[in-house]
């Protein structure tokens, strides 16, 4: 049964992220639903703080036995969702804390604390309304027909696989996403001018809330300016590069510094490609249309 508390969570965005492996999880449990997963999604983002604050206390050598008993829980739910690449952490964290040695588990803990809240809110990110919007969304997108005539959207309980099959046939006909950083409002409007229709454009002028809006926002390109305040655009590769799924995402250097040594910095960093201001529309498409990603999922 749903429970109340089920969340809908946009599939595709969990596909793109490289430390989840939503797939295997359905080739390794063909049967599944897509609600039961579902489920198990929102029972991690409800149980993660609590995880969290366990967590916490092992690293302050404040713990008791219910703390490990609430990172077990959390072990079996990332280990359902498909969150594998924190699994070996939190194992070391618990086989330490069950061996009685409470200063190195406070040393795993401490370093297991900042990966273990990325996971969480890259995850609880991804919610995008009720289980009720999770099928409408899927009813809405995906009328693909069945062998009796029906969408696979009206088939239920529909298996995971199946959700994941139509979510990528969809996530083939989006528009792709560009994500421009400029302090320059002005920069923005010529580049969402010269992209928009072919491409779904997002600004950002301040430089400093990129990681708040990659929760949020999933490009499959950046754009980025150089000097801006607080972080330069080279300032912000590695940032971008720390999250799994942005890891080979194409970045194109868009600056009014033509040098040979901000060339070679951008070089060094692995940008795409490298444009000096100011623009001109047609070859920024071009450049665009070279670099982007398909970004296709394939099953």
């Amino acid at each position: 049964m749903t429970g109340e508390n089920t969340k809908s969570f946009d599939l595709a965005a969990l596909m793109r992220r490289g430390d989840m492996q939503v797939l295997k999880v359905a080739r390794n449990s063909p049967r599944m639903t897509a609600e039961e997963y579902l489920i198990l999604l929102s029972r991690f983002v409800d149980s993660a703080p609590a995880a969290e604050a366990a967590i916490q206390r092992i690293a302050e050598f404040s713990d008791s036995a219910d703390d490990l008993k609430t990172l077990t829980s959390c072990k079996f739910l990332l280990m359902s969702v498909g969150h594998s690449a924190s699994l070996a952490d939190l194992n070391t964290l618990i086989d330490t804390v069950e061996q009685g040695n409470r200063r190195l588990a406070s040393i795993f803990a401490q370093n297991f604390f900042d990966t273990f809240r990325g996971v969480y809110k890259r995850t609880i990110a991804s919610a995008n309304g009720s289980i009720a919007d999770f099928w409408q969304h899927l009813s809405a997108e995906g009328r693909e027909e069945a062998g009796d005539g029906t969408s696979i959207a009206e088939r239920r309980p529909q298996t995971l696989i199946d959700a994941l099959r139509l979510v990528t046939k969809n996530e083939a006909r989006r528009k792709r996403r560009v994500l421009s950083v400029d302090d320059s409002l002005v920069m923005i409007k010529t580049v969402t001018s010269a992209l928009d229709g072919e491409y779904t454009v997002k600004g950002l002028t301040d430089p400093a809330r990129i990681e708040h809006t990659l929760l949020r926002f999933m490009p499959d390109l950046f754009l980025l300016d150089v000097i801006m305040p607080k972080l330069s655009g080279f300032d912000l590769i590695p940032v971008i590069r720390k999250f799994p799924e942005h890891v080979k995402t194409p970045i194109v250097i868009l600056t009014g510094n033509g040098s040979g040594e901000c060339l070679a910095a951008a070089v060094s960093l692995g940008v795409s490609d490298f444009m000096v201001k100011p623009i001109t529309p047609k070859i920024l498409r071009e450049k665009v249309a070279k670099h982007m990603s398909s970004r296709q999922i394939i099953l």
